[in-house]
């Protein structure tokens, strides 16, 4: 669960959270501001150029980690259809999680 004493205390300063789960908006609502922002993926969204450079300088440019779903590899495939480039990582499929993951993390 995301809900360490850390992590409340860090969602009770913001002055807004966004949730992409309906489930955890009503108990932060107790908390803080929180919007409900489904995730998604708009088309209308095209990276401007210096958002594409600092990406092009990352040793990882853009990481994903995660359980690939099918809609998350639908997805992922339109951003590489983009010429986006993407590293994904899974415990469960290539046992990248914890410090593996961690050192993933701050090479994105």
């Amino acid at each position: 669960s995301f809900a360490t004493a850390a992590a409340l205390a860090t969602l009770q300063k913001a002055q807004r959270v966004w949730d992409y789960s309906l489930a955890n908006v009503e108990p932060l609502a107790t908390l803080t501001r929180v919007e409900h922002v489904p995730l998604g993926w708009s088309t209308a969204w095209q990276p401007h150029s210096e958002l594409l450079r600092l990406i092009k300088e990352k040793d990882i440019p853009i990481l994903f980690y995660g359980t690939l779903t099918p809609r998350r590899k639908r997805t992922l495939h339109m951003l590489r259809s983009n010429d986006l480039p993407i590293f994904h990582a899974n415990a469960q499929t290539d046992g990248t999680f914890a410090p593996a993951l961690d050192a993933l993390i701050l090479s994105a």
